[in-house]
Parts: structure tokens; sequence; C-alpha cells
């Protein structure tokens, strides 16, 4: 079934660097801030916010999720936990590793701690491989390190050299060079390796994430950092590391403490689509998945409530455009505060087998919550197009607040009450086909 599948659900980071030859700050424009008063004394006198350029654009394909979140958080075991399978990753940009600098293009990911790259060994096609061999600032250690994924694995080993992202160098960063990359998402990922944003519990080797070397070199002002996700290709996006940016949300921004340092979760009041509700869930914020991931017991429940003919494939549920007219909101409650999505945006345009269907952006699977044995929610970026996030490393919390958006997007829905043929004859091969 996966040849049926055309999306429009991935993005790209665009990342311009300027690459020096040691920690050290550069001047880069940037707008008003604000980081709530949480400034730990830097450690470099010109320490300030550096703001990354984020772009969308490129396609996805929801069947790959399915093994994706599996691998990612399947197991919660720490420190080895299997982070992603990056064929679905939406944002990625470069950043340079060496001297002098060899830039790769990688995904940022709230979802995972690792900063990892392919070594000039690695067999897979049209990826950028690391030389370390051709920088003057590499040095070796080979610490084994493995990571395990849903859909392969990798292995490699630890690499110490000169880091540069957003036009700042870190010399001397510990990160995963990898020699081994089992699996085929791998040979076909539009990326080459990841710069992960969680905590150091989760890290493969005990490596230190990227935003904590900036803090360390005295970069940034503190363990802040925040995303802008942009919901079109002509809007521009951002990353920021050390702080915030108050012209990219509207309103206050609304704090919410973690659960447990090891991802970025934390607790909802509550998850509802319409009038079907769950109470009490964890939650967990993740730039890395595409679409918003609940328990399959409430998925389906919540499926069922929107009362229209649904064709599931891999724990996605897709129906005629023509009949998400009366489709309610998707809402999300955190100490009290609303956080909703229309149906424009939860619903991902898309086709199969040339039929134009509607995705429903809210997939079924059992994550663990590593909380009491229940089991947790995923916001992919589905939702955080809509919210700008912060992550505060320091404050052990995550802040929220609605997106300031010039670029609103094409309605995709039509007023239709009834399925187009096309979708009738569909829906009766796919269900004789699984029956």
């Amino acid at each position: 079934m996966a040849s049926f599948f055309e999306h429009q659900v991935l993005a790209i980071i665009a990342v311009l660097l300027v690459i020096g030859t040691e920690c050290r700050v550069s001047p880069i424009p940037f707008a008003s801030y604000q980081d709530d008063g949480v400034r730990p004394l830097p450690r470099h006198e010109n320490a300030k916010i550096i703001r990354v350029p984020v772009s969308k654009v490129g396609n996805d394909n929801p069947t790959m999720i399915k093994s994706i979140v599996h691998g990612k958080y399947g197991d919660f075991a720490l420190p080895s936990v299997p982070i992603e399978d990056f064929m679905n990753a939406q944002y990625y940009g470069t950043v340079s590793v060496g001297t002098p600098p060899q830039k790769f293009k990688v995904v940022f990911d709230t979802g995972s701690s690792n900063f990892w790259v392919p070594a000039k060994t690695v067999r897979t096609p049209n990826h950028s491989k690391y030389d370390h061999d051709a920088s003057r600032t590499y040095q070796s250690n080979g610490t084994e390190l493995s990571i395990r994924y849903g859909s392969g694995d990798i292995s490699g080993f630890e690499s110490k050299d000169t880091v540069g992202v957003a036009g700042m160098n870190i010399s001397e960063f510990a990160f995963m060079e990898t020699t081994v990359e089992h699996g085929m998402s791998f040979w076909f990922a539009k990326f080459d390796g990841i710069v992960g944003m969680a905590f150091p519990s989760i890290s493969v080797g005990g490596l230190a994430p990227v935003y904590q070397a900036l803090y360390d070199c005295g970069i940034v002002y503190n363990r802040m950092f925040s995303f802008f996700l942009p919901s079109s290709p002509e809007e521009q996006g951002e990353l920021t590391f050390g702080g915030l940016d108050v012209s990219r949300y509207a309103g206050p921004m609304n704090w919410f403490p973690l659960v447990t340092k090891t991802y970025w979760q934390i607790m909802a009041d509550s998850v509802a689509l319409g009038a079907t509700c769950v109470f009490n869930q964890t939650v967990i914020v993740d730039t890395g998945t595409s679409v918003m991931i609940g328990p399959k017991a409430y998925v389906d429940e919540f499926i069922h409530s929107l009362k229209a003919p649904m064709i599931r494939l891999n724990g996605q549920s897709f129906t005629s455009c023509a009949l998400t007219g009366s489709f309610p909101n998707f809402r999300v409650v955190f100490n009290n505060v609303n956080f909703d999505l229309t149906p424009d945006q939860y619903l991902i345009k898309t086709k199969v087998s040339n039929v134009e269907l509607c995705m429903v952006g809210i997939m079924g699977m059992d994550v663990p919550s590593g909380v009491d044995g229940g089991k947790s929610w995923i916001l992919g970026d589905l939702f955080l197009r809509q919210y700008y996030s912060v992550y505060d490393v320091d404050n052990e919390r995550v802040g929220l607040a609605p997106v300031h958006s010039n670029n609103q997007m094409r309605p995709m829905r039509t007023t239709h009450s009834e399925p187009d043929a096309e979708f009738i004859k569909l829906h009766e091969f796919i269900n004789s086909l699984i029956e």
C-alpha cells in the first residue's frame, strides 16, 4: 500500500552558517525577545540569542509513521532508547562538522538527544559523509555506540570535532559518527543525520545535546530554545537558541512543568475531538513527529465519533474531503488553557490510487508514558505549526502560545455531504483487501 501515498507534510530547515575556527560569537541580527527572567550568568561577555531560519517543503509518506514511533518510544528504557525513523522527520537544516567545515543536513528533533552524522565509510547513497581524516580539529575517541530504530539500526563510535550551528562554532564537541546504517529508510532519507534536542538521560553514550554545548561555550544566555514552524512554503520559520522571540506568538506564554526529564513530556487536563474527551493524559511535545498520536483505544473512539466512512491503513484514517465539513475541533487542555486545532489544521490532503482524500492527522498507537504504566500522546508538527513552542531546560518546563502567522493555509474542505464515486469505489476495494 505504500506506493499509494503522496503527501505534503514534510518541511525543511534552511540554516545559514558562518563558520569560524573556535568557540566564539558572531554578530547576527535578531528581533526583540523575551527570556522570562531566566538568564544565568553568561560565560562569554557577548552571549546572546541566536536564530536559525526555518522553511517548509517536501513530501511525507504516512505509512512510515507507525514504525517511527514504535522505534522512537517503544521501550522507554534508559539510556538506550530507540529514537527515530528519519524518513518522517519534517524539519531539517544545515550544520557543519570539522575544519575546514563539512556540511550536513540534519533533523532538529525534540524527541531525541543524540547528534550523529554518517562516516565516509557508510554505504547509503546521496548523503554527505564525514571524513575525519580531512579535519584538522578532529579528535579520536572510538567508544562504540549503537541506536535501535523501528525500521533499522545504526552503529558507530564517538568522535570529537568542531561543530558549527547557526554561525556559532563549538570546539571539541562529542558526537556519534555512524559507520553502519541498517534499514532502507536511511537510504531514502533526504537528510544525513540528526541534532537531538531532548535530555541527556536518553542520550546513547551520555553525550551532551547541542544546546548544552552552546551554553557551556558561553554562546547563549541559558539552556532554552524555541520553535516557530511554518504552515506554508512561503512563510519563514525559525529555531531560536538561548531564549524566545515575542514577535512570533500572540498573547502570554503559557508554561507547563515537565513530568520527567527524558522527553519534553507534560500533563494535559484533557484531550478531545469534539464531544469525545479523555482526561489526565501525558503528552510529549515532539518536533520530529509529523502528526498527533494517541493511545489506540482513545483514537479509535475519536475516529468513530466523526461518523464518516474511513479507509484505515497502518493506523491512519482517510476519508473523502467532501465529508469533512462538519468535523469538530481537536482540543488539548493544559492547566485550564485550551489549545485548539480546526479540521483544516488537523486534516492532511493526500491521494490514494489517484483519489483525493483527507487523512485525519491523529493516529492511534500505544506509546508508554513512563508514568504509572500509562500511555502517552504525542503532539507533532501538525500541532506545533499552530503554537510557538519553548523548551526550558533550566526550569524544567515547556511553553506554548498561538503563533502569529501572516500566511493562512487555504481551506481544503468542501461543503458536500456525500462522498464522490471514486472514494466509494476505493473504500470498497481497500476494505475487500483488508477483509
